[in-house]
Order: C-alpha cells, then sequence, then structure tokens
C-alpha cells in the first residue's frame, strides 16, 4: 500500500496558510503584568485588639430569696428574716390568754411590703418600706389579699350582736363584700351582700367569685363553711351528705379543696377537690380512722399540704397529727412529719413548707424543703391555736429590715 503521509503534510501546509491569509493579526498574547493575588493567610494567630469593657450601672439589688415569717408569740406578731435569722418584734399591746386582744389573720402582700392582721374586729396594715401602721377599719374586716398586687377583701358592716334581751335583731346584721387597692384606697368595688344574720367570712378566692361563710348565731357557735357565688349571690348546695369545711381555692380559682366540718369531735373524712361551684368532686386521700383538718394549695398550684389527724372511733378524740403533701389529683403523696405535726404555710415558691410539732406544749417551727428532703428547725416557737397568725411572704426590696 502507497504511504499517504506526503498527502497529510501537504494538506496541514495549505491550511496553515489560508489561516494566516484570514486572519492577519492573530497571534496569542502574553500577560504584561502579572495576576493580582488574594492576600495571604497568615500562618501566625494574632491577637485581636480589645475594646475597653464598659462601666456597668449599679442595679437595684435583688431581695433575700428565702423572705419573712410572720408568726404570733405571746399574743404579738413578730417577724423572722429567713436569710439574715433577724428576729423583729412587731406588735407589743397583745394580752396573752385573751383571744380578743391576741394579733390573728396575718398576712403578706404579694410583693413582701405590706403585712395585714386582725386584732379584734379591726384591722391593720403595716407597711414595712415606710415604716408605718395604719388602722384600716374603716374599710372592713380584713380577710385576705387577692395574689394581684395590693388588692385586698374585706367585710364591711354591722357584724356586732345586738345585747341578749335583743336578740332577734341578729338577723339585721349584715356586710358588703369589698375588694380594694392598698395603693389607692379610694377606689373601690362591692361584690355582693350575702344577706342578715351573723357570718364569718373564712376565705374567697383569688377573682373574688367564690366565698365560703360561716353562718353563727350570736352567744352560740357557728356551723359549717357555706358557699357562695358572689356574683349571682347563690348559696351553693353541695352534693353530699355530709357538712363540707376547711376550704381553701386553688391559685387561679377554678377548683377547692376540702374536707367533711368538724365540731364536737372528730368524725372520719376523706379528702376531697372538685370545682369552685362543688362540681364534680374527687377523692384525693381516704384512710380510715383519720380526718383532714387543715389544708392549702401550694402558690404555684401544683401541690396541697394539709394536716391529718388519727382518731380515736370511740372517743373521737385526736391521737395523732401529722402533715402530709398531695398531688391535687391524689397520685403523688408524702408523709412529711408525724408526731403532733401541724401545717403552717407554704414558702412564696412552693419549694418548702412550716409546720410546727408540739413538745410539752410549746410549738417548735420547722420547715420542710421538697427539693433537698431536709427538715431544719427554726430558733423561735409560736403560740397555740395561732395558725391564722402565720405567714411566709416574699421580703420587699425597700423593706427598711434589709
Amino acid at each position: 500500500m502507497r504511504s499517504r503521509r506526503p498527502l497529510v503534510i501537504f494538506l496541514i501546509i495549505v491550511c496553515l496558510l489560508l489561516l494566516q491569509a484570514c486572519f492577519p493579526s492573530f497571534t496569542p498574547k502574553l500577560p504584561t503584568e502579572a495576576p493580582t493575588l488574594p492576600p495571604a493567610i497568615p500562618t501566625e494567630h494574632s491577637e485581636p485588639t480589645l475594646e475597653p469593657t464598659p462601666t456597668l450601672e449599679p442595679t437595684e439589688a435583688l431581695a433575700p430569696p428565702n423572705g419573712q415569717i410572720i408568726f404570733r408569740y405571746n399574743a404579738n406578731l413578730w417577724r423572722y428574716l429567713v436569710d439574715s435569722g433577724t428576729l423583729e418584734q412587731l406588735t407589743f399591746d397583745g394580752v396573752p390568754g385573751d383571744y380578743g386582744n391576741a394579733y390573728n389573720k396575718a398576712e403578706i402582700s404579694p410583693d413582701g411590703a405590706v403585712l395585714a392582721y386582725i386584732k379584734g374586729e379591726n384591722s391593720y396594715m403595716n407597711d414595712f418600706t415606710s415604716g408605718t401602721k395604719v388602722d384600716m377599719s374603716a374599710y372592713g374586716k380584713f380577710i385576705k389579699w387577692n395574689g394581684v398586687g395590693r388588692q385586698f377583701f374585706t367585710m364591711l358592716g354591722n357584724m356586732t350582736c345586738p345585747p341578749v334581751e335583743n336578740l332577734e335583731d341578729q338577723s339585721l346584721l349584715n356586710f358588703n363584700v369589698m375588694r380594694y387597692d392598698q395603693t389607692n384606697l379610694s377606689s373601690s368595688t362591692n361584690l355582693g351582700n350575702i344577706g342578715g344574720g351573723l357570718k364569718f367570712v373564712n376565705t374567697i378566692s383569688n377573682d373574688g367569685q367564690w366565698l365560703v361563710a360561716n353562718s353563727c348565731g350570736c352567744y352560740s357557735e357557728c356551723g359549717s363553711e357555706s358557699v357562695w357565688h358572689l356574683p349571682t349571690l347563690n348559696q351553693i348546695s353541695p352534693p353530699f351528705s355530709f357538712q363540707i369545711g376547711a376550704i381553701d381555692f386553688s391559685p387561679d380559682s377554678s377548683r377547692m379543696v376540702f374536707g367533711q366540718w368538724q365540731m364536737y369531735g372528730y368524725e372520719e373524712s376523706a379528702l376531697y377537690t372538685a370545682v369552685s361551684n362543688l362540681s364534680s368532686p374527687i377523692t384525693i386521700y381516704n384512710r380510715s380512722d383519720t380526718a383532714p383538718i387543715r389544708q392549702e394549695w401550694s402558690p404555684d398550684g401544683s401541690m396541697i399540704a394539709f394536716t391529718l389527724v388519727e382518731i380515736d372511733p370511740v372517743q373521737r378524740t385526736a391521737t395523732e397529727h401529722m402533715v402530709i403533701l398531695i398531688s391535687p389529683d391524689g397520685h403523688e403523696q408524702l408523709l412529711v412529719e408525724s408526731g403532733n405535726a401541724e401545717f403552717l404555710a407554704w414558702s412564696p415558691d412552693s419549694s418548702r413548707i412550716l409546720y410546727s410539732r408540739e413538745f410539752g406544749g410549746v410549738r417548735q417551727v420547722y420547715v420542710y424543703d421538697r427539693v433537698s428532703e431536709t427538715r431544719t428547725l427554726l430558733p423561735f416557737v409560736i403560740d397555740a391555736y395561732s395558725d391564722s397568725a402565720v405567714d411566709w411572704g416574699r421580703l420587699s426590696i425597700g423593706d427598711l429590715g434589709l
């Protein structure tokens, strides 16, 4: 076969001559300047330049977190500052052994700045920030703070029993349930009047809708507790065969906890919760020969603390007192203390409770911590039957005690 190589070489030469003729200026150019390269990455770490740290303005100090405890000793009110251990006597004219001249119903405002309390038929408020004591009797008999700022409830009216010879006039006794704001007493709300006759308000729901009262007779004992719906002034009939007592409302006012009314000796009773109109009740604690006698929701609504008494079924007397924590559905239960132990109060953050134990006629006070499960004896004692004068509240930042 004849080689084709000369023919291929001839064709390549022809093509090159044609390109030169058609594109005489086609000559590739080389760059005349070196290309610009990106900055080199440093191989060593360089310390950043630090700006001067700005000077912070001092902020308002936080109040000691454990707050203050109010209690009654020798018929007078005292205050214990939990963080510092300071004890301070608040009143000096209480008369030991004279209930009408002893201080009761002590309660700290939600912000910790004001203490409200009762002596006889008169109500007072101590403002810890200003150091002033004010007679509040013109605004009615103090019932409780409602958990909103410094709003509080009172019963305002004539509740003084007539002389025995005019006992029929006791039906004329009546009061209005009032709501005030301690920061603006000129503004008030009349929540209603639940009718004539001697009655004592035990508690009221925070929303002002539900009220618990005892109907009493002048110079005689009081009856069981009754529940009233204030917007309609209707008394709610309990769907039980027994009389209810020791009622407390949940912080959001939607539910209540209660047991059986105890008056002349103890009756066996379960512990119940229900909607605040007494509907849909459930039994959360029930044990033979026992009865709950004082119960209270925690401030966060997660638990209920109560005092349980063991009963001699023949004598109908208490043989033991113990403190129990229980969830509102009854599923979680904890025995805190036994041996003449009685519940007193919740801490503001719901993490601890106060309770007392009686030894030789002296009531010592303890703190139970739910987190650490520890019990601590406090350095003071309290009067017998002074549960209503015990409260644990926050400590205001403006308190003169700080």
